[in-house]
C-alpha cells in the first residue's frame, strides 16, 4: 500500500554490499552485454528495451560472497503467488495486491516485476501502474518489497531502476510513489540516491494504521515523491555539511521531540529532524513514535504550505541524527 516498506529500501556502505550489471535480455531472447550506458543496473538507453519487459541479471556482493539475481516482469503463477506471499509478510494479508489485479495491470502499462535468485526464489518485488495525475501521464509505484534477509544488500535500488527503465520506455516522464517521512533509511535512498523528491504531504493517507504492527502509533502519513525520468538518475541531494547551523524546526537542541503548539519559524533554509530508527524509538515508549509523527507532521506541512520544498536529506552517519533539508522556492 504505497511504497510503505520502512525496512525495505535500506542501503548498506559499499563494503558491505556492492552490485553491477550482468546482462539485459529482451522479451526476444537477445542478450546485451553489461559496461558502459548502465546506470544502477539497467541500461540507460531506452532503445535496448524492445517490445515487453527486458530481463536484467544482477551480481551483489552479500557478506564477502556473490549472488546473481535476475530482475524480470512476472509472468507464471508461481510468480504471482510468490509475489502475494512477499507482500503479506512484510505488510500483512489485509494489504495483498490479488494476483488477478496484478495481473490486469500489466496489460494496461503496470509494472510488475521480481528479483530471483539462482533457485528462482522471489527475494524483491516491485509494482507499479500508469495513469493520469495533474493531466499528464504518469507512473504510480504502489509497492516495493525485499526480504528480510536481503534487506540492505541494493536489491530495492536496482528494482527502481528496473521500474524506470521500463516506464520510460513506454513514453513517461515521471514516476510518484509513497514512503513514510518517518523513515530514515527510506528518505536517504528516495531522496539521496534515486534523486526523487517530496512534492506533497498526506495525512494519514491509509487510514490510521492501527490494524498493523508496523503502523501501530504512527498513523500512515506519507510524502508523495516525483522521479523525473529524463536525463540520469541524480545521486544525492544538497550537499549537507553547510546546513549544521541551521536550527531543527522540530526538535530541541537534544533532539527531543517538540510538542504542543510550537512555533514553525519562516527562514530561508530550515531542517526537520526525523529519528534515525524510528521502529526502535517506537519501542522506548508507547507515545514516542506519537510525539515524532506530531512535530514532524506539524512542520513539514507548515513548511510545505509556506512554499518550501525539500532539497535534500541529511542522514547524520556522525552525529546519528537525521534531518530534512528544505528551502524556500515559493512565495506565498
Amino acid at each position: 500500500m504505497g511504497e510503505r516498506a520502512w525496512s525495505v529500501m535500506s542501503i548498506r556502505s559499499q563494503h558491505a554490499c556492492r552490485s553491477g550489471v550482468l546482462s539485459i535480455v529482451d522479451s526476444g531472447g537477445s542478450a546485451h552485454a553489461g559496461g558502459s550506458g548502465r546506470v544502477g543496473g539497467v541500461s540507460s538507453h531506452p532503445s535496448e528495451v524492445k517490445q515487453g519487459a527486458p530481463e536484467v541479471e544482477v551480481r551483489l556482493e552479500v557478506g564477502g560472497e556473490a549472488l546473481d539475481l535476475v530482475l524480470r516482469s512476472l509472468r507464471t503463477q508461481d510468480d504471482y503467488e510468490q509475489c502475494e506471499s512477499l507482500e503479506s509478510a512484510t505488510w500483512g494479508q489485509r494489504y495483498v495486491v490479488p494476483a488477478s489485479l496484478v495481473t490486469v495491470t500489466q496489460k494496461i502499462g503496470g509494472v510488475s516485476a521480481g528479483a530471483f535468485d539462482p533457485e528462482g526464489r522471489m527475494v524483491g518485488l516491485v509494482f507499479g501502474l500508469t495513469g493520469w495525475r495533474d493531466g499528464r501521464r504518469v507512473h504510480w509505484s504502489h509497492m516495493l518489497a525485499v526480504t528480510e534477509e536481503m534487506r540492505g544488500c541494493g536489491v530495492g535500488r536496482e528494482l527502481k531502476l528496473f521500474q524506470r527503465q521500463v516506464v520510460e520506455a513506454q513514453g513517461i516522464s515521471t514516476i510518484l510513489w509513497t514512503y513514510d517521512p518517518l523513515v530514515a533509511r527510506n528518505a536517504h535512498l528516495n531522496i539521496n540516491r534515486l534523486g526523487a523528491r517530496p512534492v506533497e504531504y498526506l495525512e494519514d493517507f491509509y487510514g490510521p494504521g492501527s490494524d498493523s504492527d508496523l503502523h501501530r502509533g504512527l498513523g500512515t502519513d506519507r510524502f508523495v515523491v516525483e522521479w523525473p525520468l529524463a536525463g540520469t538518475p541524480a545521486v544525492m541531494g544538497v550537499d549537507p555539511s553547510g546546513w549544521g547551523s541551521v536550527p531543527s524546526a522540530n526538535t530541541d537542541v537534544a533532539g527531543a521531540p517538540l510538542s504542543g503548539d510550537f512555533e514553525v519559524v519562516a527562514t530561508e533554509r530550515a531542517r526537520v529532524e526525523i529519528p534515525a530508527d524510528i521502529q526502535r524509538a517506537k519501542l522506548i515508549a508507547e507515545d514516542v513514535g506519537r510525539h515524532w509523527r506530531f512535530c514532524t507532521r506539524r512542520a513539514l506541512k507548515e513548511y510545505f504550505s509556506l512554499g518550501y520544498r525539500v532539497v535534500g536529506f541529511d542522514r547524520g552517519r556522525a552525529s546519528g541524527r537525521c534531518f530534512y533539508l528544505l528551502r524556500q522556492t515559493e512565495t506565498r
